[in-house]
């Protein structure tokens, strides 16, 4: 799994971006895979992986999420993220 997570300027939202990977079958295709982030009241938002296991997220700030990806009908592998932290961006102006 190869993941990004950045802030939404001005915002409470965050971005994710991932890729599920098989490093020991590097051919193998993961379009159509359903990917869950979970947070701890349920989910937070789902998606499909795509052609090369590519999926996104926008979603509020959690502090605890993980991710549920499908393998199977009725099986998924469960990837808890570290604790997210509140980003304070803030632009300085100058004259």
């Amino acid at each position: 799994m190869d993941l990004l997570i950045e802030p939404e300027a001005g915002s409470s939202r965050l971005a994710l971006a991932g890729q599920v990977l098989d490093s020991a079958k590097p051919d193998r295709k993961f379009d159509g895979v359903p990917v869950t982030l979970q947070g701890w009241k349920g989910p937070v938002a789902q998606a499909t992986a795509e052609e090369f296991g590519e999926f996104h997220f926008d979603f509020n700030f959690e502090s605890s999420v993980s991710l549920e990806i499908g393998i199977a009908e009725t099986n998924c592998i469960t990837v808890p993220l570290p604790v997210l932290e509140r980003a304070h961006r803030s632009t300085a102006g100058y004259s």
